[in-house]
């Protein structure tokens, strides 16, 4: 079941893709626009996330100028990273630590170093969240 979205111009072409957080099947899931507000059925690109992933954002965390897809998995406490290698490609998921139940993914920069951060949002254990600076 998906449960959050994130658009973006993803492959260059000038049309907006989505991308999906779907839980159930463990995958981020990418539906390519066709300009039309339809999108391309022979396209959609499934990327293994991790357990439940339950958030995505799209950034351009390294800074190369491609876009990158972060998602945050709920039943493996952690952060999928999906660095784009351009054209709609991304590479496999890198997987970072994040708190018990992760539940919501912001991007940012928390530290002032003009680098996006990852901040996850904890819904037990007190609720609390989980800062990833960016080291790249």
């Amino acid at each position: 079941m998906p449960r959050r979205a994130a658009a973006a111009d993803l492959d260059g072409d000038g049309n907006v893709d989505i991308v999906l957080a779907a839980d159930r099947t463990d995958n981020v899931v990418i539906f390519f626009g066709d300009g039309t507000g339809h999108f391309i059925a022979n396209r959609t690109t499934y990327l293994r996330a991790g357990i439940g992933p339950i958030d995505a954002q799209i950034t351009d965390l390294n800074r190369d100028g491609i876009l990158d897809i972060v998602a945050v998995n709920v039943a493996s406490y952690d952060v999928a990273v999906f660095f784009g290698g351009g054209a709609g490609t991304f590479q496999a998921a890198q997987f970072f630590g994040a708190g018990d139940n992760a539940y919501h993914l912001g991007i940012g920069d928390f530290n002032g170093d003009s680098k996006p951060d990852i901040i996850v949002v904890n819904k037990d254990e007190g609720r609390d969240l989980s800062v990833l600076l960016n080291r790249l």
